[in-house]
C-alpha cells in the first residue's frame, strides 16, 4: 500500500517495516515532500509527489498544532486521522473530524465525541504506544529512588504542585528532555497526566525496564495495563500513597523489577508502534472506503459547515495571542499563519 503521512510522523518508522510505501509531509519541513508554503492545500501536497505514485490511504497524525494543511475534505483518497491529544482541543477536534473517512482517538473517552457521520465514518479508539524501547540493561545502577522526565509549564499547574509537594518530603528527580538513561537509573518513574490523558510517558516509562508509577486514570489506562502487574497505580494528586509506594518497593526489590520486566514485555507484545500502525491498515482494509468516500463527497456541504466553525474559533484565538490575552496556545503552534487567514477562510467556506 502506498501512504501519504501528514504532519506527525511518528508512524513512518512502523508502516515501513510492515512492508510498505510510505511518504511523508509535514509543514515543519521535516518530510520527504518539501513546501514552505503555510497554509497549504492538499493538492499543493499531492503536486510534489513522485510521478505515477498515488496514494492508497492518506493518514493526518495529530502534532497538536491547529490544521493548516486545508481542502482535505476533497480528495477522492481514504482519509484518516490519528486525533492525540482531544484532552486539551476537543472545542475544535469535534468540528474537524468531519473531514475524515477514519478517526483514530487516543483518549478512549473521547471516542463517541468525534462522530460526525455514522453513515460514512468509522472512529475507533487507538491508544498512543512507546516510539522507542530501549534494548534491557539489567546491570544498570539504580541510583535515583524516584524520578520524573517531562515539562513543567503552566498549562499543568497539577503536575507543578504535585511535584513541588513531594519535593518537600522526598529527593525525586527531576530532569527534562531525553529519558531512556535517566528512566534505566530510576527505581520507580513518575508519570503525572495532563486532565486524566493517557500519554506517550505511560508508555515509555513501561517500556523501559523500570517500574512506572502512575496516577490511575480513566481513558483506556486499565483495558491495557494491571496494577501491580505492568505498572503501579496511585490516586491523583495523593503525594502521601506515592511516597508509600516508593518507600515499599524501595524495599522489596524483587517485586518491583517483576513488575518492571511484566510490564516491558506487555509493550513489546501489544504496544509499540508497529503494533497501532497493523490496527490502522485492518481497520482501513475493513472498511467500504469507496462507498465512504463517496458518502464525503455528497456531503461536501455539512463538512464545510464544521469546518467553517473551525476556522472562526482558530480565527478568534488566533487573535487573542496576538493580543497577548491567551494562555493556551503557543507561537510554535500557530507556525507562521498571519492573523487574518483563518477569518478569510471562514468567510469564503
Amino acid at each position: 500500500m502506498k501512504i501519504l503521512l501528514l504532519e506527525n510522523l511518528c508512524l513512518a518508522l512502523a508502516f515501513k517495516e510492515l512492508g510498505h510505501d510510505v511518504l511523508t509531509f509535514s509543514t515543519n519541513g521535516g518530510g520527504d515532500i518539501k513546501n514552505s508554503t503555510i497554509p497549504i492545500r492538499i493538492k499543493e501536497v499531492l503536486r510534489g509527489l513522485p510521478k505515477n505514485w498515488n496514494p492508497d490511504l492518506v493518514l493526518l497524525t495529530d502534532d497538536s498544532s491547529f490544521p493548516v494543511i486545508l481542502e482535505l475534505e476533497n480528495v477522492g483518497i481514504p482519509l484518516a486521522w490519528y486525533a492525540i491529544d482531544s484532552h486539551i482541543h476537543l472545542s475544535w477536534h469535534r468540528a474537524y473530524s468531519a473531514v475524515f473517512d477514519f478517526v483514530f482517538v487516543a483518549q478512549k473517552d473521547f471516542v463517541p465525541q468525534y462522530l460526525r457521520d455514522s453513515s460514512r465514518q468509522i472512529v475507533s479508539w487507538l491508544p498512543v504506544f512507546a516510539p522507542f524501547v530501549p534494548p534491557s540493561a539489567p546491570q544498570t545502577l539504580k541510583i535515583h529512588p524516584l524520578c520524573f522526565v517531562g515539562r513543567l509549564s503552566h498549562l499543568n499547574p497539577g503536575r507543578i504542585h504535585l511535584l513541588r509537594s513531594i519535593q518537600k518530603k522526598f529527593p525525586i528527580h527531576l530532569a527534562t528532555g531525553e529519558w531512556v538513561k535517566v528512566f534505566q537509573q530510576s527505581k520507580m518513574i513518575l508519570n503525572q497526566c495532563m486532565a486524566n490523558d493517557l500519554n506517550f510517558r505511560t508508555f515509555e516509562g513501561i517500556g523501559s525496564g523500570s517500574c512506572l508509577l502512575t496516577e490511575r486514570i480513566t481513558n483506556g489506562l486499565e483495558d491495557l495495563f494491571q496494577d501491580r502487574s505492568h505498572c503501579v497505580m496511585y490516586e491523583k494528586d495523593n503525594v502521601e500513597e506515592i511516597l508509600n509506594l516508593v518507600d515499599y518497593y524501595d524495599a522489596h526489590e524483587d517485586e518491583r523489577e517483576a513488575i518492571a520486566e511484566s510490564g516491558r514485555s506487555e509493550i513489546l507484545r501489544a504496544h509499540m508502534g508497529i503494533h497501532r500502525a497493523r490496527t490502522i491498515l485492518q481497520t482501513v482494509r475493513s472498511g467500504p472506503t469507496q462507498e465512504m468516500i463517496l458518502r464525503r463527497k455528497t456531503c461536501l456541504h455539512e463538512v464545510r459547515i464544521f469546518l467553517k466553525s473551525l476556522y472562526a474559533y482558530i480565527g478568534v484565538k488566533y487573535e487573542d495571542s496576538v493580543l497577548g490575552s491567551s494562555s493556551d496556545i503557543s507561537k510554535g503552534q500557530l507556525h507562521t499563519i498571519s492573523r487574518d487567514i483563518y477569518a478569510l477562510l471562514s468567510s469564503q467556506m
